[in-house]
């Protein structure tokens, strides 16, 4: 007996506008060294990069009907590829909604499909943490790229001990950021992608208002010459938040960041968990073996011990909950990319097999 991994065919590789040139690397990498053809449909509005990158690889050699791509909106041009009987495999990074609708045409076909998804990614502060350590990540985690990355930081869970201290570092951290053209090498923070999104963003802000938590930084657009005139949102930061708020429950995907206190570490494994995502988390502590304790109660794909949002090629990603199934990067990622098939061979050289007599 022996087994073997084939390739899967033709598969649909559907990416995300908040990196439109490597979420497509990361999906066409692995499907194409495992033998497949791809169509990629990038997203309609960040589909240049994408166009470019396989005019590049068709100019290196890559022979044609290898990669493809089909531009337009997901309605029509998505559907389309995932329901195709000849699509063998979907590979989909982006919004749970997206994925949810994405399993559903699916189905029909009992097609495979990888689902990396939304998150509402949870940064844990215990007592014992360096402060100004965990304040420094919490606003590369909460407002790199705008905070449109999906596992991005956002709910902030810090000891009640801590806490004020925390908030305060973080806070005057934040105030620093440089919001302004993404084309200036000291520019930080950046617009948001498109106006609806802006909009979206605005709505969670005000949300947050209405709600009842304190707002400690932001919470408007920035009124530079620079800004005036794009979908920009000021770093954003609230504090005394409730885990009932949908700041707190829902993916907002901008540079909103909401604080809450715990006073044990049940209580903070259990505000993490009070999730439908697992993408990603965070703890900080300065004791590692309780790191790694309250690491394996954690229910996410990733989580990181004094970091946040540090991914590495060699190292699997993807999550689980409605986050999604399957995985981007290290090893694990070829075999979302291939099937496994099982091969015997008879080697007695008999022509008549000892169980053949069960036979009447």
């Amino acid at each position: 007996s022996m087994t073997v991994r084939e390739p899967l065919g033709v598969v649909a590789l559907i990416t995300p506008w908040n990196f439109p040139a490597l979420m497509v690397v990361w999906k066409l990498g692995a499907a194409l060294v495992t033998g497949n053809t791809c169509v990629v449909k990038p997203p309609s509005i960040a589909p240049l990069t994408t166009l470019k990158l396989v005019e590049l690889a068709m100019e290196a050699g890559v022979p044609a009907g290898v990669v493809n791509v089909v531009t337009g909106p997901g309605e029509t041009v998505g559907e389309a590829l995932v329901s195709h009987p000849d699509v063998a495999k979907v590979g989909f990074t982006g919004d749970t909604a997206t994925g949810k609708r994405i399993m559903s045409i699916a189905s029909a076909n009992v097609k495979q499909v990888g689902l990396e998804l939304g998150g509402k990614n949870a940064f844990v502060v215990l007592p014992d943490a360096d402060v100004d350590s965990a304040a420094e990540g919490a606003v590369w985690a909460a407002f790199f790229n705008s905070g449109q990355v999906c596992a991005a930081a956002s709910r902030f869970y810090i000891h009640e001990s801590i806490y004020d201290e925390f908030a305060e570092k973080m806070v005057a951290l934040a105030v620093t950021l440089r919001v302004g053209d993404p084309r200036k090498m000291e520019t930080v923070i950046g617009p948001l992608a498109y106006k609806e999104h802006r909009d979206k963003v605005e709505w969670y802000i005000e949300s947050g208002r209405k709600s009842g938590a304190k707002l400690l930084l932001g919470g408007q657009r920035p009124d530079t010459d620079e800004t005036r005139k794009g979908f920009f949102v000021a770093p954003t930061i609230f504090g005394d938040c409730r885990n009932d708020m949908e700041v707190m429950r829902e993916e907002i995907f901008g540079p909103v960041a909401g604080l809450a206190r715990f006073k044990t570490e049940e209580e903070a494994i259990g505000l993490v968990n009070d999730t439908p995502y697992g993408l990603s988390a965070s703890l900080w502590t300065k004791d590692v073996r309780k790191g790694l304790a309250l690491a394996g109660r954690i229910n996410a794909g990733t989580v990181w011990i004094n970091e946040h949002l540090i991914i590495f090629c060699d190292t699997p990603w993807g999550g689980c909950k409605q986050s999604g199934w399957g995985k981007d990067l290290s090893k694990m990622v070829l075999d979302e990319y291939t099937m496994t098939k099982h091969i015997y061979i008879d080697l007695t050289g008999e022509r008549v097999k000892p169980w053949y007599g069960l036979l009447k």
